[in-house]
């Protein structure tokens, strides 16, 4: 049998997930100075980007000119109609 498997049997036959959780809660309370180091270089380096970086804009339009009517649109059609 192998013994390198992580989980002792002894922990997975009585079911005690609850033990499981604490010892992974004791590592993050034991390494607390470690990730709460690595979250503020993180955020350090996110900010040093975003002031250093420089910002890169772009644009695109298109614009459809129409010729004006200088007719009383669907009256002058109207209009015509009833002179004849």
């Amino acid at each position: 049998m192998n013994d390198s498997s992580p989980v002792s049997p002894q922990s997975n036959a009585t079911g005690s997930g609850e033990s499981d959780i604490r010892e992974q809660l004791a590592i993050f309370v034991d390494e607390w100075l470690w990730i709460v180091g690595i979250v503020l270089a993180a955020l350090l380096a996110a900010g040093l980007y975003v002031f250093a970086a420089t910002p890169i804009y772009g644009t695109n339009a298109l614009i459809q000119v129409e010729e004006k009517n200088h007719g009383l649109g669907a009256l002058g059609d109207l209009s015509a109609v009833l002179a004849g």
